[in-house]
């Protein structure tokens, strides 16, 4: 047997209790948004409107433009920390145009049942707005340019505890950022704020917040939502954030946040080969999306923490975060991304291909660790062409119809290709992927390494007992044609009576450097091949 990597060592010696259900306990305990921690509005804020009675009559296709902020407000000096107020007014479509060179604020306003659109800045406008316990929505359905609201400069837009309704047609937030100058950089930060259908049901087609119209122009969008409550009970509702030219983006903050309904909190242009950079997605509460809660192609650094995924009554056929890559451009992949403490529960699906919770594909140093799915039919977490550097570590998965942990088959970087036929793996770098203190119990292999390159095994404590049909701990096989290479499995694994058939490792990959070995329940070392 070949010399195992360093740090897989340590477990082949004195047998250690299956189970560790202390380390598991602790994994299930502080998965999920941490405790204490809220998640949306808080209780006792009021977002929306604080006095609907004190609104004025009806402005029809109102403009603000040469001075006109500043002369309506009702008090403030325009700086950061004391803008000019407009408050207590209606609004039926407004726009603001060649205006305004510091910062207003618009509160306890209603923008509703514009022409095309409710709120409108055009090229021209110098400024900054704030939108305080406002609310907006559309329900006229005024065709595909229907925004609530249309950015087109590049300034910073707050919405401090504000409600949006359904949008009746197309985006609630469209960026049409072919308006906007090179260079320039747009802010957007939603603090508690509702998005619900108090007003309008959501269209199926309607996102909340979407770039639009990017050409090959070199704008920053830096986007904050926090604290936020998005709720689309109808099933309408399609992606909260939809980045178009997703490597526009400088910064994407999505925290605090609870989710019911819409298609998914975040979700890529799948054909687009643009990467998305420093992502940070933490303490969310995402329930029942008709697609992924998170789908991302070609992430390049982020965070995904401490969030609850699941798909109780929706989400068929969808995983509930997928992170993918565009197969036509070299070069776009995923790439240092950690995901850790998140709750995954997925009652809906089957156990077929696309029902996982957590999956990610070409994959650079993408880490699975210190999560817990709580039921899943199909696998718990898997690694689809792992290049490098990948890991699968102190995790819980509890009532997995399938495998916990799946590796499936081997990307040459070279020729920037799955390998899906025939091959030899051995001049393909081994992608080093890991694979340890894994807790649970499941219907299939807790690990199955199909086709791999590269994967270490050990400390798994996965009860497979009452699979059917029969099946070890840890299946190692070649796939569609593709080898296993430098594949190392070392115990702790589980006992005879904790797994369904005597070997705990069953290998049929006819690679080199594949081997398994582990002390039994009765302390004999175990060595295959």
């Amino acid at each position: 047997m070949p010399d195992l990597w360093p740090e897989v060592r340590h477990g082949i010696g004195r047998r250690r209790q299956y189970r560790q259900e202390s380390l598991a306990q602790l994994i299930r305990d502080n998965a999920g948004v941490p405790a204490g921690e809220t998640v949306g509005i808080p209780m006792g804020v009021t977002v929306g409107l604080t006095d609907a009675g004190a609104l004025g009559s009806a402005e029809v296709s109102k403009i603000w433009f040469a001075g006109d902020l500043e002369s309506e407000a009702v008090s403030g000096s325009g700086t950061e920390n004391d803008p000019w107020v407009i408050e207590n007014r209606l609004f039926q479509h407004a726009q603001v145009r060649q205006d305004n060179t510091g910062w207003t604020k618009f509160r306890n306003c209603l923008f509703e049942n514009g022409d095309n659109m409710e709120f409108l800045v055009q090229p021209g406008f110098i400024g900054n707005l704030i939108f305080e316990n406002c609310e907006f929505y559309d329900v006229e359905n005024n065709g595909a340019d229907a925004y609530v609201i249309r950015i087109d400069v590049a300034a910073e837009y707050r919405f401090e505890k504000c409600q949006f309704s359904g949008a009746a047609a197309n985006q609630t937030i469209g960026v049409i950022s072919s308006a906007i100058p090179d260079d320039s950089t747009i802010k957007f930060i939603f603090d508690t704020c509702r998005i619900d259908e108090s007003q309008a049901v959501w269209s199926s087609s309607a996102d909340f917040f979407e770039n639009i119209d990017v050409p090959a122009t070199s704008i920053n969008i830096d986007l904050e939502i926090r604290n936020c409550e998005f709720s689309a009970p109808s099933g309408g509702g399609k992606y909260i954030v939809v980045p178009e030219r997703p490597d526009i983006y400088t910064r994407l903050v999505l925290e605090n946040n609870s989710v019911t309904g819409f298609d998914s909190l975040l979700r890529t242009n799948e054909s687009s080969c643009a990467e998305l950079h420093n992502v940070s997605i933490k303490n969310n509460r995402v329930t029942d999306t008709n697609d992924e809660c998170i789908f991302i192609t070609n992430i390049k650094g982020g965070e995904i923490a401490y969030n609850e995924f699941a798909h109780n009554t929706t989400g068929v056929n969808r995983r509930l975060v997928y992170l993918t890559w565009d197969s036509s451009t070299p070069g776009a992949v995923c790439e240092n991304v950690d995901v850790h403490h998140n709750k995954f529960t997925k009652q809906t699906g089957t156990n077929t291909a696309g029902n996982e919770c957590l999956e990610s594909a070409a994959g650079i140093n993408v880490k699975f660790r210190w999560n817990w799915v709580t039921q899943c039919p199909e696998d718990a977490f898997e690694h689809l062409f792992p290049q490098e550097g990948c890991t699968m570590e102190y995790l819980v998965a509890d009532n997995v119809g399938s495998q916990v942990c799946d590796i499936w088959k081997v990307f040459d970087p070279v020729n920037y290709v799955a390998i899906d036929a025939d091959n030899d793996n051995s001049a393909l770098p081994a992608a080093k992927t890991h694979i340890h203190h894994i807790y649970g119990d499941c219907g299939d292999w807790a690990v199955i390494l199909s086709g791999a390159n590269g994967v270490v095994v050990h400390d798994i404590y996965v009860d497979n007992s009452l699979s059917d049909p029969a099946r070890g701990t840890v299946n190692i096989q070649d796939r569609d044609g593709v080898v296993g290479e430098n594949i190392f499995v070392a115990g702790p694994l589980p006992t005879a009576d904790q797994r369904a058939i005597p070997s705990a490792v069953i290998i049929t990959a006819t690679g080199s450097n594949v081997a398994g070995q582990w002390v039994d329940e009765n302390g004999f070392l175990i060595t295959q091949p």
